[in-house]
Formats: C-alpha cells, sequence, structure tokens
C-alpha cells in the first residue's frame, strides 16, 4: 500500500512555505526551520545541504501543479474564454486551499534578484504567461476573443489583476472568496475586449 504522508523532506518544504508566510522571505532559516520542525540543524542538513536548496524546493513546490492544469485545460474541447475561466478557477481553489502559498507569489520579487533562484522564477513566469497569452491568441483567431488588447496585453492585465486581488485577498485575511472574486472579474475583462481587429 503506498504511503501518502508527506515526508520528512516534504514537511520541511511545507514549513519552509509556513515560515514565509509568517515571518517573510527574511525570517526563513535553518535555525528557525529546525526549531518549527523539532529536530536539531544537523538533521535538517541530512535532508538539504542548504537554505538556498529548500528555498529552490519551494518554488518548485510552488509551481508543481502547472504543467498538469495547462495540460488538462489546453487539451479540454471549450472555448477559450472557458478554459481561461478554468485556469484561474483551479488556481483560485488551489490557493483557497492552501493560503500560505500566496506568499511564495507575493515574494518572486525578491526570489528573482538571487542568482540561484532567478532561472527558476523566470521559467514559472515564463510559463504561466505563455499558456495565458496563447489560449488568448487562439481565442482571438477563432473569434471569441475581442483583438483591442493584444494576447500578451491581456495576459499582463489578467495576471497582475489576479496578483494584486491574492495580495489584496490576505490582507484582509482571506475574508472574501478570492475564487468568486478573480472569476468575476476576469469575465467582465473578456467580455468586454472589444471584438475587432
Amino acid at each position: 500500500m503506498k504511503n501518502n504522508f508527506p515526508s520528512r523532506k516534504d514537511n520541511i518544504v511545507l514549513t519552509a512555505i509556513e515560515i514565509i508566510n509568517d515571518l517573510g522571505i527574511q525570517g526563513l532559516s535553518t535555525k528557525e526551520l529546525a526549531k518549527r520542525q523539532a529536530i536539531t540543524e544537523s538533521l535538517l542538513y541530512r535532508y538539504f545541504r542548504s537554505k538556498d536548496e529548500i528555498i529552490v524546493a519551494v518554488l518548485e513546490n510552488f509551481s508543481r501543479f502547472d504543467q498538469s492544469i495547462h495540460k488538462t485545460i489546453g487539451n479540454a474541447s471549450t472555448t477559450a474564454k472557458e478554459k481561461i475561466l478554468e485556469y484561474f478557477r483551479l488556481y483560485t481553489e488551489y490557493y483557497e486551499n492552501y493560503p500560505a502559498i500566496i506568499a511564495v507569489m507575493l515574494s518572486f520579487n525578491e526570489f528573482a534578484h538571487d542568482p540561484k533562484t532567478h532561472p527558476i522564477v523566470v521559467d514559472i513566469f515564463n510559463n504561466r504567461n505563455a499558456f495565458l497569452s496563447e489560449t488568448i491568441h487562439f481565442g482571438q483567431k477563432k473569434g471569441e476573443i475581442g483583438y483591442y488588447f493584444s494576447s500578451e496585453e491581456l495576459t499582463e492585465i489578467l495576471s497582475g489583476f489576479f496578483k494584486n486581488v491574492a495580495f489584496i485577498w490576505r490582507l484582509k485575511e482571506y475574508s472574501f472568496s478570492l475564487k468568486d472574486h478573480t472569476l468575476t472579474a476576469v469575465q467582465k475583462i473578456l467580455d468586454n475586449q472589444i471584438m475587432n481587429k
């Protein structure tokens, strides 16, 4: 029978995300991690060689569903608008079920300044934007989405809106539905994209 419980290594990564959520990236230290895991720092180093390696694992955890989400939505026989709404539905549901992960997204600027994590952040950012932009472009070619904004511009609008709403959601201590708020606004933005070339 397969063990579905997280391994010690996975637990360390999840605890690192909690620390980033509670104390910010500056508060993440091997000392704090070991304390919260109730282990010694030397035992922590048996699982990860450095704090940088832990941060890389945090970013990999943050983006672990990206490929499956993009593949599932990409293969669906639905309109481009429906695919975009499904994209935001899946991400908002994930974040609502795991609010601490939002802190990772909101720390991207700091991760981008570190040479060890910069390429990972760029990869996550580029993959998510490319998926949205390609879906929008496909919808424009099919006549489902207007051309008032280019696919790249509309991607920036939707992504920027989502990051801002996620930040407000966190500031307001998760007091409203991230999913409902996001999907309502994304639907309005897509519906008001003027249908012309």
